[in-house]
């Protein structure tokens, strides 16, 4: 049969021979219906020494031209251990001992020997210890945070909006400075509950570096708890990302060598323009028209 990865060719494998032994058919009745099976060669054929179970073996070649020495690889494996420092950092001490190796290779041997430490940010991970995804059946019971980075192209300073959501009503609220933090995130969400009038049940962002511990605990001590998205997955964010996409195209545009109270006071506008009036095709009328029904 062909070669296959899949375990349950093997199986597979197994039915045919024993359809040839036991069912008596001929082998170009099984080919038709499984592919040719193979046993292994032997001077003499016994039925109680046939292998049902016939495994698939690697195609990889059991040796390559470019491998390197297995004193190399010792050494890298001792220097990993040595420093318990990243692999490029493994790289450049290689690198100052004079000794030819590539970064990719460095790389490839700690994974094969599994010397590095995995990060849990996996399904099993975020399953366990994230909270579940509450629906949004109320103003406040879902908020998606996200930050947009705006670059200077002629040289000056560049800008970061901490732009805030609620998913029911679709009201926003955006925080614009040359700089972003842990704290100054934290604080636009408690400067967006206070601007929306309703309390935060759940605050939802992605695993930027400034949705850390210390933004946890600051929305903590005002009793919201946060929860992560997927790693790789701005779909879990869509009303934020979508919510950037917006602001981009119908306030802010390309940012170039405007100030930061231009950019404020752009945006501010808008904003009014979005939560007041601008109409959302899934909520059929603007986000304070969708709270006053509340």
């Amino acid at each position: 049969m062909a070669y296959c990865i899949d375990k349950a060719i093997e199986k597979q494998r197994e039915k045919a021979l024993k359809e040839i032994f036991f069912e008596h058919r001929s082998v170009s009745q099984v080919a038709r219906r499984y592919g040719r099976p193979r046993r292994l060669q032997g001077a003499t054929f016994r039925l109680s020494s046939l292998k049902w179970l016939v495994p698939t073996l690697s195609s990889a070649p059991k040796v390559h031209p470019n491998a390197l020495d297995e004193r190399l690889v010792a050494h890298i494996i001792e220097t990993k251990l040595e420093l318990g420092r990243s692999n490029y950092v493994v790289w450049l001490t290689l690198q100052n001992e004079n000794l030819e190796v590539s970064f990719s290779s460095v790389r490839r041997i700690v994974r094969r020997y599994k010397l590095q430490r995995v990060r849990l940010y996996g399904k099993k991970y975020w399953a366990k210890h994230n909270p579940r995804r509450p629906k949004a059946e109320s103003p406040g019971d879902l908020v998606e945070v996200d930050t947009v980075f705006l670059m200077n192209h002629f040289g000056g300073k560049h800008l970061y909006i901490t732009n805030i959501i609620d998913v029911n009503t679709r009201l926003a609220y955006s925080r614009i400075g040359y700089s972003y933090s842990q704290t100054s995130t934290a604080n636009a969400v408690l400067a967006a509950q206070k601007e929306f009038g309703f309390s935060f049940k759940m605050v939802q962002c992605d695993n930027g570096r400034e949705f850390g511990q210390r933004f946890k605990d600051i929305l903590a001590k005002h009793r919201i708890p946060i929860r992560h998205t997927r790693v790789r997955q701005p779909n879990d964010n869509a009303h934020i990302e979508r919510f950037n996409r917006t602001m981009r195209e119908e306030s802010i545009g390309p940012y170039t060598a405007r100030t930061l109270p231009e950019v404020t006071k752009s945006i501010q506008e808008y904003l009014i323009y979005y939560n007041y009036a601008r109409i959302h095709t899934t909520l059929r009328m603007a986000p304070m028209q969708m709270l006053q029904r509340r």
